[in-house]
C-alpha cells in the first residue's frame, strides 16, 4: 500500500511569501526515507497546492533543502474531487471550501480551521470518494 499524509497549515494570510504558517497537522501512516528516492508520501488534502507552496516557502525560509524529498508531486486533492463530483452532477456543494463539502457529505467538522480538525475531517471526505464513487 502507499504511503499517505494528509496534512493542512494554517497560516496568517494568503501569501506564501509575506505570511507565515502558525499551525501545520499531518495524519502520517509511515514514515518516509528522504535520502531513498522511491520513499515518499503521497500528500493528501483540501485544496493541496495552497498548502504546499506554504511548506516550501517556509523550509526555504528555513533552510531546508529536503523537503521535495519526502512528497510525490502528484497530490490527492479533496478540491479536485468536489469540483469534478459538482461538474458531472453526483453532488451539489454549495461552495468547494471544506464546511461545505463536509455537510454536503454528511462529514463532522467539529473545529474548523484548526489544522488537526481540518484534516481529519479532509480525510473522511476523501474516503466517502473512495469508496462511494465508481471510477
Amino acid at each position: 500500500m502507499s504511503k499517505i499524509i494528509y496534512l493542512d497549515t494554517e497560516t496568517t494570510g494568503l501569501d506564501k511569501e509575506k505570511n507565515d504558517i502558525i499551525q501545520v497537522a499531518g495524519i502520517i501512516g509511515k514514515h518516509v526515507n528522504k535520502f531513498d528516492k522511491t520513499d515518499k508520501f503521497y500528500l493528501a488534502g483540501q485544496n493541496v497546492k495552497f498548502d504546499l507552496e506554504f511548506l516550501h516557502s517556509w523550509a526555504k525560509k528555513n533552510g531546508d533543502i529536503y523537503l521535495g524529498s519526502y512528497f510525490w508531486w502528484y497530490v490527492i486533492d479533496l478540491y479536485v474531487f468536489t469540483a469534478a463530483a459538482k461538474a458531472w452532477g453526483w453532488y451539489e456543494f454549495e461552495t468547494l471550501k471544506l464546511s461545505d463539502v463536509c455537510k454536503t457529505l454528511k462529514v463532522e467538522i467539529e473545529n474548523a480551521h484548526d489544522a488537526l480538525a481540518d484534516i481529519e475531517a479532509t480525510k473522511k471526505c476523501i474516503e466517502v470518494f473512495r469508496f462511494a464513487i465508481p471510477f
